[in-house]
């Protein structure tokens, strides 16, 4: 395999996933939006007000969903039993949620200059994210580590 061809093989999956990721975050933001804003989810407990966390649950998990759909049809192939896949991918999600929280708090507490940019801070993480999720979900459909070929 030449360089350009090792370039394309690299490079595609990980536009793909982007792309398929970047569309769940949308339904994610897109739905909860909705629900607060234009249906106006009013759900009144104890002490009153506007359940945001609900609203936000169901934006997650749509765009969960939606994303494993997509990132199933476009992006990976199926190499274990789907409801196996399905689970490892929600386990991969929790475990990138807490190292997403992790990373970002030990980054601002350890590194005085990322402290006061945040912004730089949260590009940083999200990158280191970005390849976590691709790599997890990859083992996840495909039973493939880094390193290994990869469906373009």
């Amino acid at each position: 395999m030449n360089l350009q061809e090792r370039i394309k093989a690299f490079l595609i999956p990980k536009l793909k996933f982007a792309g398929t990721s970047g569309i769940a975050t949308g339904i994610d933001y897109g739905l909860t939006f909705i629900l607060l804003n234009v249906c106006g989810i009013q759900i009144t407990h104890a002490w009153g007000g506007i359940n945001f966390k609900l609203a936000n649950s169901i934006g997650v998990a749509a765009g969960m969903l939606s994303n494993f759909v997509l990132q199933k049809r476009f992006v990976f192939s199926t190499n274990r039993n789907i409801y196996l896949v399905f689970l490892m991918t929600l386990a991969f999600s929790l475990i990138g949620f807490l190292l997403n929280q992790w990373l970002f708090s030990a980054l601002r507490e350890y590194i005085e200059f990322l402290s006061n940019h945040t912004f730089i801070t949260k590009v940083l993480v999200t990158g280191i994210m970005f390849l976590f999720n691709f790599y997890t979900k990859r083992f996840s459909f495909e039973k493939s580590l880094p390193g290994a070929s990869q469906k373009n």
